[in-house]
This record gives structure tokens, C-alpha cells and sequence, in this order.
């Protein structure tokens, strides 16, 4: 305890001492800050359609190589498929997402009163699928990080859902004591009782394999060592907001105090570009994303689940079967990653104008750098018989209405830089190109694949096998009339994902930002462009789903 009894001569020094340590307390980065910088993650994957269509993507991608599985599986073993539950097969996002505004964090009593009453609901395509495989005499085996004391629960909302539990002992969670599973542990198990797992399911690494949880370097070439695996006997799903990816960025990550581990992320982000966001609210609530995007090995996993599967689909179309097969990459967030500078979301007609808008490719775009397995794939592509186009919403010049083609230029050595096919100016089509004069300033992508299409680009009418995008406007949803913006355009081509599109995991594209806020400000009868940063932050944080009982019965947070 501090002596409270001082001298005249020691009391200004022992006011000072107050002044400097309430100075200091006031300038640590709180764990209310901390949270934050979950608000752009939680709202890509609460929101955007992309995240569905990375469901659907897996669930068809499984579904299609199930047969060969069960060709190769043993004989006289009995057959099991192994998955995770929380944001894998039940959404657990707003356990997360509700820490928002609060200075609240993870524990243990916090996450017994969710699980046991969680207000979740069942992912896209999950219930279907795992019925799927029951139904062919599969059994299907739940492996959670979740504690013992709630199987009860857990068996009983599986059970709500739909899911196909056949009793308790499917159901494996943590020890009695609470104590950390092993997964690979836990899967070991299943096979010591007869059966061959044919398939796993998560949303982390340790749902899949024994990765490495210190280090975000080691995951990373864990994943490059196992990249064969991702979208043939492991499938992964995207988690931006929690999971072991953070806990790698440092030793003892986890018990950092929030300072600490804010630096941490900022300092996995030095590479990134992130730091020349001159929005700073932006900047924070798009942290979480960033550090998952640039430095999770789980996003590499991804990718290489991605063109995993692209590579399946075309070694099932012979090229030849097809008239002039092409395939059309997106090239941002697509066989290029996202740089985040150009992503301030706010008033078009300050800085951030299209003269910016333009500059920004000739100079930021120079730090990209290629998506995981985006060139190997393409250049196998090429070398099966497919040609291949980039259908990009990039400018075709530095400064608008200018006919000068630098942008396309610098695109096309980037691209070439990193020996991707077809880098060349009537393969990289751009904003302007192959558009009607009045569709000049929006000019949008399903016209340059109707372009590809009628042999208006080479005088070759080109059947497009496969696309290959980021955004669902990458894909031939509006020739559809389907909304590319909205999850129920996801849900009605459901059956297209991981077969006609490809899709990859990009929370940090502003493209959906905008659609999707734009579309929740005019609810409010207001204009996106209108609105200052503050008021745009304010939007995003109201916009993050909510779980009400955060709050204790006498109002104060745990």
C-alpha cells in the first residue's frame, strides 16, 4: 500500500507522480480500443455474400470428391467424417463481435453462458451436407474446443439445427477439467475405435492437422508443406475473427495486455501498406482483417484451396471437349493481394478523387505481390489449352478521359514480373475496355465477358469454362438477375460455387464495403459520399450483430 503520509517538500513531486501515472493510464491502448479492431472483419463475415459463397464452395467441392474418397478408403473399416462446430457448422461470430463498445474480453464463464445460449443459427450449406453424408452410412464425428461442461447443450442444439448426431460419444469436447484438447488427439481416438476419417472440417488449422501455434512463419510453410491437401481431404473455412493465426503474431500472445498485443499486430502489418490509411478510424476497425489477410497462415490455406479445386475442375474438362475454352481471373484480391491504402471509404470528391483513385495503381500496386497458387495454377491452365483473360475494375489510364494506357501497363509487367500467362494487352482488360460509349464511366465486368464471349476481343468466340474472383460481381450473376451484392444471390447459385466460380477471401475489398454500406445508409435515407469518417464509423459499429446477455443482471460487463 502506498504511504499516504508526506512532507510539504515531497508533495508537488507526489502530485506529479498522479499526474504523469494518470497520463500514462489514460494513453495505454484499452481493451475497449483492442476491440475495436474487430469491426470490418466481423462485418465481412457477418454480412458479405462472399463469405456464403465460400461455403457453398466447399460443401460442393466435397461433395464432388466424396465418391473418389470412398474408392480409396480401406476395406473393413467403418467410414467417419470429422468436424468442428463453432463457425464451422454454427455461426460464433457475435460472441466476438459483441465485445464491441465494451471492455469486456474472452473467458471462461463468458463463453459457458454463450454456448448455453447462444442466439446462433446454422451456417450456409452445413445441415444439407452432413445429411448428405449420414445418409450414405457415414458417421459423422464432432470434434470442439468447447468445454466438457456443456455436451449437453452442445448435443442438444446440433440436434435443433438438424445436424446428424448419432449419440454423446460423437460428440468429443474438452477434458472434464477444462483443460486444452488436442484435436489430432482427438481424431487419433477415432480411428484407435475402427474407422477412417475420409474427410475434416474447420475454420483453423488445428482442425485439420497438427500445425504449428507459435509462430505465423512456421504456420505458413506448414500450410506450403500440406498445400496438396486443402480442398481434397481437409477444408477449411475462412475465420478473420478470432482463432490460433492471432495467437501465432507472438510468444504469449494471449496473456498480453492489450497494448501489447495492438503492437504486435501493427507490427505484422508493417509490410502491408496499412500504415498510410489516413482515415484512423477506418484504419483501426480494419485491423483484425489486415493482420489475417497479410500474415494468417490460414489465408494462404485458403488460397490454396482455392485453385486446388480449380485445378480438379479443369483436369475434368478436357479443353478440347470446349470452343475456344477461356477462363476470366479478377487480378485484385484474385492472383494479385489487396492493398489496403486505397480503402479510406469516404467523400469521393477530397483527396481520395479519381485522379487519386488512378494514381493509386502506378504507385501502390508496384508492392503487390501474387495470391498463393494463383500462378501455378493459371500457367497450368495455359498449358492444358486454356486461355486466359483479367477481367480487372482497375483504370485503363493515370488520369481520366486520358487515352494514355499507363495503368494497363504497369499492370501487365506486374503481372508478367510474376510469370503469370496471357500478360499481354488484349488478355488484361481494364475499367474502360470493350464498353459502349455511354457505359464508359461504369462500365461494368459482365460486358467484357459478353465481350469474351462474341469474339469481339480477338475474333475468336471464346466459351468461358470458369471464373475466378473475389466479389460476386466477378461472376455471371447479373446475367443471372441476381444482385451480386446481396446474400440471396449467393444462396440461388449456390450450385455454381467450387464449380463455373471460384471464389477467394478478401475482407478487405472496398468494393463490398461500399455496396454493402451504401445500401445500410440509404435504409437511413442518407448518402454514403455524404457522410463525414465519424459518422461512417458509427455505421460500421452498428452494423456488427449483438448478443445481449454480454451483460451481467446488475449491468456491468464481465
Amino acid at each position: 500500500m502506498l504511504n499516504t503520509r508526506h512532507n510539504s517538500r515531497t508533495a508537488p513531486l507526489f502530485l506529479l507522480y498522479i499526474v504523469l501515472s494518470s497520463l500514462a493510464q489514460a494513453s495505454e491502448y484499452s481493451q475497449k480500443d483492442l476491440n475495436e479492431e474487430i469491426v470490418i472483419a466481423g462485418n465481412w463475415q457477418q454480412h458479405a455474400p462472399e463469405y456464403d459463397a465460400l461455403f457453398y464452395q466447399v460443401f460442393n467441392t466435397a461433395r464432388q470428391n466424396l465418391p473418389a474418397a470412398l474408392q480409396k478408403a480401406p476395406e473393413g473399416k467403418k467410414l467417419a467424417i470429422v468436424t468442428d462446430i463453432d463457425d464451422t457448422l454454427i455461426d460464433g461470430t457475435i460472441y466476438f463481435t459483441s465485445l464491441q463498445g465494451t471492455d469486456q474480453s474472452r473467458s471462461t464463464e463468458r463463453s459457458i453462458r454463450w454456448w448455453s445460449n447462444q442466439p446462433s443459427f446454422a451456417l450456409p450449406g452445413t445441415v444439407r451436407f452432413f445429411n448428405d453424408v449420414h445418409k450414405q452410412g457415414i458417421e459423422v464425428f464432432y470434434i470442439s474446443g468447447r468445454f466438457n461442461e456443456v455436451k449437453e447443450v452442445t448435443f442438444n442444439k446440433l440436434k435443433e439445427f438438424g445436424f446428424p448426431v448419432i449419440d454423446k460419444d460423437h460428440i468429443l469436447l474438452q477434458e472434464t477439467t477444462n483443460t486444452t484438447l488436442s484435436k489430432e488427439g482427438k481424431r487419433q481416438s477415432i480411428r484407435d475405435r475402427g474407422y477412417h476419417i475420409l474427410m475434416v472440417f474447420g475454420d483453423q488449422l488445428s482442425d485439420l492437422g497438427e500445425a504449428p501455434d507459435n509462430d505465423y512463419r512456421l504456420r505458413r510453410q506448414w500450410v506450403i508443406d500440406n498445400k496438396a491437401r486443402f480442398g481434397n481431404d481437409w477444408y477449411l473455412f475462412p475465420n478473420t475473427v478470432y482463432g490460433a493465426w492471432e495467437d501465432s503474431l507472438a510468444p504469449g500472445y494471449s496473456k498480453m495486455t492489450p497494448q501489447e498485443k495492438h503492437e504486435h499486430r501493427l507490427a505484422a502489418l508493417t509490410d502491408s501498406r496499412f500504415h498510410a490509411i489516413t482515415d484512423k478510424d477506418y484504419a483501426q476497425h480494419l485491423t483484425l482483417a489486415s493482420v489475417w489477410t497479410h500474415t494468417s497462415a490460414d489465408f494462404t490455406a485458403l488460397c490454396y484451396q482455392a485453385y486446388n479445386r480449380a485445378e480438379q475442375l479443369i483436369n475434368k474438362m478436357p479443353a478440347g471437349s470446349y470452343n475456344n475454352p477461356a477462363i476470366i481471373a479478377d487480378i485484385d484480391g484474385t492472383v494479385l493481394d489487396f492493398t489496403t491504402i486505397r480503402a479510406n471509404l469516404t467523400n469521393p470528391h477530397d483527396e481520395r478523387s479519381a485522379r487519386f483513385d488512378h494514381n493509386w495503381f502506378l504507385t501502390e500496386h508496384q508492392h503487390s505481390r501474387p495470391i498463393p497458387g494463383a500462378a501455378e495454377f493459371l500457367n497450368s491452365a495455359s498449358q492444358k489449352g486454356y486461355e486466359i483473360f483479367y477481367v480487372s475494375s482497375r483504370p485503363l489510364s493515370k488520369i481520366p478521359d486520358n487515352e494514355d494506357t499507363e495503368v494497363e501497363t504497369a499492370t501487365i509487367k506486374k503481372l508478367a514480373d510474376y510469370h503469370f500467362p496471357y500478360a499481354d494487352r488484349q488478355h488484361v482488360l481494364l475499367k474502360e475496355e470493350h464498353c459502349p460509349a455511354r457505359h464508359k464511366k461504369h462500365c461494368s465486368k459482365d460486358l467484357k465477358r459478353a465481350a469474351i464471349q462474341n469474339g469481339d476481343i480477338d475474333n475468336k468466340k471464346h466459351d468461358i469454362v470458369l471464373m475466378i474472383g473475389d466479389l460476386l460481381s466477378d461472376f455471371s450473376l447479373t446475367e443471372q438477375q441476381l444482385d451480386p451484392r446481396l446474400k440471396e444471390s449467393a444462396a440461388a447459385a449456390e450450385s455454381q460455387f467450387g464449380n463455373d466460380y471460384i471464389v477467394l477471401p478478401n475482407p478487405l475489398n472496398t468494393v463490398w464495403m461500399r455496396q454493402f454500406y451504401s445500401i445500410e445508409a440509404q435504409k437511413q435515407n442518407r448518402r454514403l459520399t455524404l457522410m463525414s469518417w465519424e459518422e461512417l464509423a458509427e455505421l460500421r459499429r452498428s452494423l456488427l450483430l449483438d448478443w445481449p446477455e454480454k451483460w451481467s443482471r446488475n449491468g456491468r460487463s464481465n
